[in-house]
């Protein structure tokens, strides 16, 4: 409820993690989310295989527009609850 723990340092808020790094992600927009928000994902060298999408407490869906934006950049993309998120990331 409180943040995640990478290796042993406590953040707070959204993250992003990837083999080579974890930090800080914007935090979600009023509207809710969009293709734009996660632009810079699509930029990320290596580009990434997955993105597991953590939606906190409850699992909530995203648009079909997000899905597509992913497909298009041939990046797999899951939504799950946050702690299903962490578990997912852990096995992987």
């Amino acid at each position: 409820a409180d943040g995640f723990t990478v290796s042993g340092e406590m953040i707070a808020g959204n993250l992003f993690i990837c083999a080579s790094q974890a930090r800080l992600y914007a935090p979600v927009p009023e509207g809710g989310l969009t293709v734009d928000y996660f632009s810079d994902v699509f930029l990320t060298i290596p580009k990434p295989n997955l993105l597991l999408s953590g939606t906190g407490e409850r699992h909530r869906f995203v648009s079909p527009e997000i899905r597509q934006g992913f497909r298009k950049h041939g990046i797999g993309f899951e939504t799950m609850d946050t702690g299903s998120a962490v578990r997912t990331y852990n096995i992987l």
